[in-house]
């Protein structure tokens, strides 16, 4: 089923489950899976915002923020996306 996916080197960023792109792309090309990390939490309970950061391969790390830790963690898969995407070109 996701066969089809690893052969294709555009993986396309408009897909909105970045974490999952992230991942197929980190196991494609760097045989490992993208660490993510809460590294700071700010407001009271009712109303936090989460900074969480992801780790690829000690090569390449960012940061995202959000209400949610799956929304900051979904930011920072997004940037790291986009980053190696840059890299690539």
């Amino acid at each position: 089923m996701i066969e089809p996916l690893l052969g294709d080197d555009n993986l396309s960023t408009d897909y909105s489950d970045y974490k999952t792109v992230l991942q197929e792309l980190c196991q494609k090309k760097y045989k490992t899976v993208p660490i993510y990390m809460v590294t700071d939490s700010t407001g009271p309970d009712h109303d936090k915002i989460f900074t969480v950061k992801v780790i690829i391969v000690n090569k390449l790390t960012e940061f995202g923020s959000g209400k949610s830790k799956k929304e900051a963690e979904k930011q920072a898969a997004q940037k790291a996306l986009e980053a190696l995407q840059d890299e690539e070109k």
